[in-house]
């Protein structure tokens, strides 16, 4: 694995759900009626700490972009001369730092390899043509743009956030304006070498519509979970891990070494089986590839049991209980 690739350090749903609790924080203080303004910009400076410390702690890289752009949305104002700073003015920093949150919920969201990392996809990704930059490029601003968001978005985020490699300097420019000469994307005017932004225009639209998204590791146009359902598959895994484990720690807490495989086996199962819905991929895929790879892990480790738990708490979980009903006489599990 690159050692230097930015990687979420925290689930996604985490990560989601304290940011935007942050975002309603810094809401809720545009509305707030303070004292005086130097207790107005302590509330401010406190809350800006935390959500700092957050990014920072929140991925493999404590200087990563992330916190960086936060850090750095600021209102453009020119200097204040003889005015007095005052409330107006800490609500207008304030007001700077939540479209910025915004664009960051969306960026983490179709960063994959930044979220779930991939050995096999990122060195494939690593390895692709201009041909396939280029294709990449335009269904992830396709992805955008079913999101709602009509701005131009930074191509340089697709690059880092994907697992991209840029073989000549610039080249993110270049495919930009190769793009945009073919009637794909519009480049933003003013964009340089060093951030370079674009958005999907009609010729891109349908160009996109006709890539098989499968070939990049990526789903298929109009088959994606949408953030809600991810978002509740993910906290349902997350419960799911901590209650097998407790009872697995129960069940064989006279059992050390089995315990030890048992556990690691379990957590590398339902991790696979999150990254699997995270990926968006179709659900008859999702279901099929989660119930291919447990139970075929299972059975080469001799983790029969661990296997069969997993699958019993499947079936009491209503998020799970449908979706896998008519995949257990195939694995004789019931």
């Amino acid at each position: 694995m690159s050692n230097d690739f930015l990687q979420l350090t925290i689930s996604l749903s985490e990560f989601v759900e304290k940011y935007e609790g942050f975002k309603k924080e810094l809401e809720q203080l545009i509305i707030f009626q303070p004292r005086d303004v130097a207790s107005y910009k302590e509330e401010f400076n406190e809350l800006n700490k935390r959500i700092i410390s957050f990014l920072q702690q929140s991925f493999n890289n404590v200087n990563n972009r992330f916190y960086i752009d936060y850090r750095n949305a600021k209102p453009k104002r020119y200097n204040l001369g003889s005015i007095q700073y005052n409330n107006e003015h800490v609500r207008e920093d304030i007001h700077a730092k939540i479209p910025e949150i915004n664009t960051q919920l969306t960026d983490i969201e179709i960063s994959d390899l930044l979220v779930n990392y991939s050995e096999e996809l990122y060195l494939k990704r690593q390895n692709f043509t201009i041909e396939e930059k280029e294709n990449f490029i335009l269904m992830k601003l396709y992805d955008i743009s079913k999101k709602g968001i009509k701005d131009y978005w930074c191509i340089n985020y697709i690059y880092s956030g994907c697992g991209l490699k840029e073989d000549v300097d610039y080249e993110h420019l270049e495919i930009t304006r190769s793009l945009s000469k073919k009637d794909f994307v519009v480049e933003y005017p003013g964009s340089t070498g060093a951030l370079v932004y674009a958005r999907l225009i009609i010729g891109g639209l349908k160009h996109a519509q006709n890539l098989d998204a499968k070939a990049f590791g990526l789903y298929s146009v109009g088959e994606e979970f949408s953030r809600s359902e991810q978002l509740s598959y993910a906290v349902s895994f997350e419960k799911l891990k901590q209650e097998i484990v407790t009872e697995m720690k129960e069940e064989f807490k006279n059992q050390n070494e089995f315990l030890t495989i048992g556990l690691d086996t379990l957590y590398q199962l339902i991790d696979e089986s999150l990254l699997l819905i995270d990926s968006k991929l179709p659900q008859k895929t999702v279901k099929e590839g989660i119930i291919g790879k447990m139970f075929s892990k299972a059975k080469d480790k001799g983790m029969e049991v661990v296997i069969k738990m997993v699958w019993e708490k499947m079936k009491q979980d209503p998020t799970f209980s449908e979706w896998f009903a008519d995949t257990a006489q195939t694995l004789k599990l019931n």
